[in-house]
């Protein structure tokens, strides 16, 4: 499956072409976050999950916590760790000489 048909299996989400512009937004952070040159496909399910956080939180950029009749939500500014943990183990470690 395309990661494009794994968020829409997954999620709520069914904007094709919202999904794809995330899609690429994440592909260019990945790119970034772990100094390589192209994004590979093995990173297509973290990018799924990268994804899927960027939408949750669309709309809601910004907010730390919300308290409703007892329910609480808190938004993170940064992706889960076990989000990060993945990408960690495809980052180019960069030594300065």
């Amino acid at each position: 499956m395309t990661p494009l048909e794994k968020i829409k299996a997954i999620s709520e989400y069914k904007d094709d072409a919202k999904i794809s512009v995330y899609i690429d937004m994440v592909k260019d952070e990945i790119k970034d976050i772990c100094k390589l040159n192209e994004y590979s496909e093995e990173l297509d399910n973290v990018l799924v999950e990268m994804v899927i956080v960027k939408l949750n939180k669309a709309g809601n950029e910004g907010l730390s916590s919300v308290n409703m009749g007892g329910a609480s939500e808190n938004y993170l500014n940064e992706y889960p760790h076990s989000i990060t943990s993945r990408l960690n183990k495809y980052t180019k470690r960069v030594v300065m000489r």
